[in-house]
């Protein structure tokens, strides 16, 4: 989380926030613009679907989730359950997901 609030600093960014939280329960939950997720790749998609389900409830109606992975078939069929506008774009051995939060879901 430091190396986030760091660098948003250094490219003068002043409207970010970041938190570091494992259990849920966000601060500011339904308030975010942007969320960025990376994944591990075990437990089954277990943790994925943490991931993506924290995101969701952190996000604004219109909000963006942004996911990378080098496993895209779970993301790919997932995705469009929850999120909106899903676009997938491979990079360097990567593909990274972007969806937009609809109004009025929860997972």
């Amino acid at each position: 989380m430091e190396c986030t609030l760091r660098g948003a600093e250094l490219n003068g960014l002043t409207n970010l926030t970041a938190e570091l939280n494992a259990r849920g329960g966000y601060a500011g939950a339904g308030e975010y613009d942007l969320v960025l997720a990376n994944p591990p790749y075990y437990s089954g998609f277990r943790i994925a679907r943490h991931f993506l389900t924290a995101g969701r409830e952190s996000l604004r109606a219109g909000g963006r989730i942004i996911v990378v992975t080098k496993h895209p078939a779970w993301y790919e069929e997932n995705m469009p359950t929850w999120f909106e506008n899903v676009t997938m774009a491979e990079r360097k051995g990567y593909v990274v997901f972007e969806g937009s939060a609809r109004a009025g879901l929860t997972m």
